[in-house]
């Protein structure tokens, strides 16, 4: 009776229990993982859920129906969770807890100093995705903010504020905040080169450029002598050429340019663009802008003298020069302990290749000319032109020192310029070419004893010719015109001169100088016939001497001078008082004072 009674009480507590685990299996069976819940929200109605939170990430809710719209969907989660989903845009929705609340903020930002408002401040939310700026009145304002969000608030040179939303609330008015300006100390700066290298101002006033000790100018990929000198103040090109450099306003042909104590009449290829004088032999440049040494006359704007190398070198040595201009080679020959000879060339490369760079020069040269403005201007045939542009320029110099005492040097420089610009004027029937040509070509040479009669006594004694030719012939195509134009200058000289060095340094140098200038210039025309020729010939005796001296106790240095010139062909005799007074200051200041009187009879 027990046994039957106790069966039937085990059967009857399990008929009793069974729905109910039937029934909580099937609750686990419709119950998911939240975030699987939002990973196939965002599948099935494109959109993008934004959350924080681990007991997010662990959270089980029941399975909702996915046949149902989104809002429908999201009421039903907010019910199962507790959760609130709010909409950030069309596609973005913020998942936050019941507790969230959110609010409008508005701020005013003002510099704590000048009390001016910040323009352009940076304000964000941390933690989301929102940031806005400040207007023109250093206001900003932001909509459906976490009350308890942080804010961070900057603006370049400022110290940046950390705020809460909450104490941000969108009032009227809005909440002002002052901003510091932010201090920093920085780390010590060390200027290598505060100055450029390879620029000495003697005391005589002069300035020397060291070529191969001068730093880079922008825009050159090689050293060009010319284009040095106008880096140094008041010295410019108004046509950024270097064939036209203004020295203190003067005008180009006012100076007096150098190559090795030869005069030079024609200084740059391309028609002014290119110095004409090879960077890689030219060693030194001194350029007198105002009180000019008593033994440079012949300008009355400034002088610009070139020096190549004045000994020997210890071994060969040379290069090869190339770039889309040009091509060239130099080399410093030490043949012997006794003689040293240095050889240069460059020649244009567009007979090979027409580089863009070629091209913006050769443009850039001949602009508003027919070379480069070729118009068909006849309505039957047509117009065709070709241009064949070509330089080039050697260099030799030869150094000899037969004894510790005695320097002979010669030189020779010959530079070239050509131009050939060919029209064709091509009908049905005929064809009528007509060649035009700019010709420019320059000659020089010298030869120099330099003798050191002892420690502090030498002499100098110099002959030189340089010839200069320019060539210009214009036809025209269309009505057999044919100008031609010529213009040649030859000249020779012979230069004497002494110098003795005497106490503290101080310099006396005195010695004669003899010029004759021919210049020529012929004008030819067919159409309607005129002819022009017209020579002169001129001669000048000049006679200088000048004084440097130095005042250690004082820290002044002096340079005076004076140098006379006679030209018979004038029976006139004119003077040239020169001066330059430098006076050091201390600390690297110094002040100079310089006047000078000069004249010239060839321009």
């Amino acid at each position: 009776m027990r046994s039957k009674t106790g069966a039937i009480a085990i059967l009857f507590l399990f008929f009793l229990l069974f729905p109910f685990g039937n029934q909580t299996c099937i609750a686990q069976e419709h119950k998911q993982p939240f975030l699987e819940i939002i990973l196939q929200l965002q599948e099935l109605f494109d959109v993008r859920f934004s959350y924080s939170g681990k007991e997010i990430e662990t959270l089980m809710v029941e399975k909702p129906d996915y046949t149902n719209t989104l809002p429908k969907i999201l009421d039903q989660l907010t019910k199962n969770t507790g959760l609130q989903f709010k909409n950030i845009n069309e596609r973005y929705i913020a998942i936050t807890t019941s507790e969230d609340k959110y609010s409008n903020i508005c701020g005013i930002l003002f510099n704590a100093e000048t009390l001016f408002p910040l323009e352009g401040a940076t304000i964000q939310v941390l933690g989301s995705n929102k940031a806005t700026i400040s207007n023109l009145d250093g206001k900003f304002s932001a909509e459906n903010v976490q009350q308890n969000a942080t804010i961070k608030i900057s603006y370049v040179g400022f110290e940046t504020l950390i705020t809460t939303a909450d104490a941000l609330q969108a009032t009227s008015p809005c909440t002002t905040l002052a901003l510091k300006p932010l201090i920093s100390e920085l780390q010590d700066i060390v200027l290598q080169s505060i100055f450029s290298r390879g620029i000495n101002k003697t005391k005589d006033g002069a300035i020397t450029l060291q070529v191969e000790s001068f730093g880079d100018l922008p825009g050159l990929t090689e050293p060009d002598v010319l284009l040095m000198v106008q880096a140094l103040p008041g010295i410019s090109s108004v046509d950024e050429t270097v064939s036209n450099i203004n020295i203190r306003g003067g005008t180009t042909d006012e100076n007096l340019i150098l190559w090795d104590d030869v005069r030079m009449y024609q200084n740059g290829h391309f028609f002014g663009l290119i110095s004409a004088f090879n960077p890689y032999l030219t060693k030194q440049v001194t350029v007198y802008k105002n009180g000019t040494n008593a033994r440079y006359g012949e300008s009355v704007s400034g002088v610009i003298a070139m020096h190549s190398a004045s000994e020997i070198p210890e071994k060969t040595n040379g290069g090869i020069q190339l770039n889309l201009v040009n091509m060239g080679a130099f080399g410093e020959i030490a043949v012997n302990e006794k003689l040293g000879i240095f050889v240069s060339g460059r020649r244009s490369i567009n007979d090979f290749v027409q580089t863009p760079t070629y091209t913006q020069f050769f443009n850039r040269m001949f602009q508003n000319t027919k070379i480069t403005n070729l118009e068909n201007v006849i309505e039957s045939g047509s117009l065709d032109a070709q241009e064949d542009f070509s330089f080039y320029d050697l260099s030799l110099k030869a150094l000899y020192k037969p004894s510790d005492t005695d320097t002979f040097q010669f030189n020779f420089l010959n530079i070239d310029n050509d131009l050939n610009f060919t029209e064709t004027y091509s009908t049905e029937n005929t064809e009528n070419s007509k060649t035009s040509e700019l010709d420019q070509n320059s000659i020089a040479g010298g030869f120099a004893w330099k003798r050191n009669w002892r420690e502090n006594l030498s002499t100098n004694a110099m002959v030189y010719g340089t010839y200069y030719f320019l060539n210009a012939s214009n036809l025209d195509v269309f009505s057999n015109q044919q100008i031609i134009q010529n213009n040649e200058v030859l000249e020779t000289g012979v230069k004497l001169d002494a110098n003795l060095t005497w106490i503290n340094n101080n310099t006396f140098s005195a010695g004669y100088q003899f010029t004759e200038t021919g210049i020529s210039n012929t004008q030819d025309i067919n159409l309607p016939r005129f002819r022009s020729f017209i020579k002169e010939v001129l001669r000048n005796h000049s006679v200088f001497i000048s004084n440097s001296f130095n005042f250690p106790a004082t820290r002044t240095s002096l340079t005076a001078g004076i140098r006379g010139n006679y030209f018979p062909k004038f029976n006139r005799f004119l003077v040239e008082p020169r001066i330059n007074v430098h006076q050091k200051l201390g600390n690297g200041f110094a002040v100079e004072a310089a006047a000078e009187l000069k004249s010239q009879s060839v321009t």
